[in-house]
């Protein structure tokens, strides 16, 4: 099977959303303007001669190496299509070892086994169906998440628009910035990018004095929600306003077609709450293809870090 990458600003764009919206598994991660929003004219795409399969690539070079990275509110690269093997994914890896010096890609298809010089984990992501009522929604919540809904704290919610109060209340408070995951450019960069896009809607919370404590960017695409960026202050969480946030989400989309994506998480403490919500659970895979040696592999990602 014959392979090609083509860089974003060669793409039919089109073209290329329709093979992600028709497949198997998609997702919004591959939409041309979702990309655009997280990497602007820095991506690409694998995909076979005839455009029945592809994945999402982010090419980056440094050191005179080009690598690919999965940046920030990426979850899935693909596989994006129908009927794709595993055959078909394993034969797209090793075209990608070809060429390039390292790799990371997230895919949706499982495999019992990974192709020489290939590193797979298996992540979990959470979901939760919306198509019941909020009452039976709500009664399969784990016993600590009830507990705190009984509370009263006298929280508003809200919808609002993208405002420049938004902007640095995310900035400030988003744990992916503290931790220098995300840098304030890029997050930046993707909030306004997703409202540009007309894909973003932002729930917020405020107390009695109507300060901004918790809020909750969210990314629709057709029967899904993303919750992408859930922020909370440190008077937000003193007061579990994320809980109420996302409750009070589920009960507004209750008893509809949607779907609530959690987006994982892999981290414990993220996925313990998320869990307590009693989502259904999915599966991705993280692929990484390293560098000669683990030392310099290792080097080299602390050097470029992510994104």
């Amino acid at each position: 099977m014959d392979f090609k990458i083509t860089h974003c600003s060669r793409l039919k764009r089109d073209l290329w959303d329709d093979l992600v919206r028709g497949g198997e598994r998609p997702r919004v991660y591959g939409m041309s303007d979702y990309v655009e929003a997280v990497s602007p004219r820095k991506w690409a795409v694998l995909t076979d001669a005839d455009f029945n399969c592809g994945l999402l690539l982010f090419p980056r070079k440094k050191w005179g190496l080009t690598y690919l990275t999965v940046p920030p509110f990426v979850q899935i690269s693909g596989l994006y299509g129908n009927g794709v093997s595993e055959e078909i994914l394993h034969s797209m890896l090793g075209y990608l070892q070809q060429s390039y010096a390292k790799a990371a890609l997230a895919v949706s298809q499982p495999s019992e086994s990974w192709p020489a010089k290939w590193n797979g984990e298996k992540r979990v992501n959470f979901y939760l169906p919306l198509n019941e009522s909020y009452t039976a929604l709500s009664e399969r919540y784990k016993s600590r998440l009830k507990r705190v809904l009984k509370k009263d704290p006298g929280l508003n919610f809200t919808k609002e628009k993208i405002s420049e109060e938004f902007h640095a209340f995310a900035e400030k408070h988003f744990p992916a910035v503290a931790v220098g995951a995300v840098s304030p450019k890029q997050l930046h960069q993707y909030l306004t990018g997703c409202d540009k896009a007309g894909l973003s809607r932002l729930y917020c919370c405020r107390n009695s004095g109507g300060e901004l404590i918790a809020a909750l960017f969210t990314v629709f695409w057709s029967d899904r929600i993303y919750l992408t960026c859930p922020v909370s202050s440190p008077v937000g969480r003193e007061v579990a306003a994320m809980h109420f946030l996302i409750d009070h989400l589920i009960r507004e989309y209750s008893s509809s077609p949607r779907v609530l994506d959690f987006e994982g998480s892999s981290i414990a403490g993220v996925a313990q709450f998320y869990r307590q919500f009693a989502p259904q659970t999915e599966y991705f895979y993280s692929l990484e293809k390293p560098l000669l040696t683990t030392a310099l592999d290792k080097a080299f990602s602390k050097y470029v870090g992510r994104g």
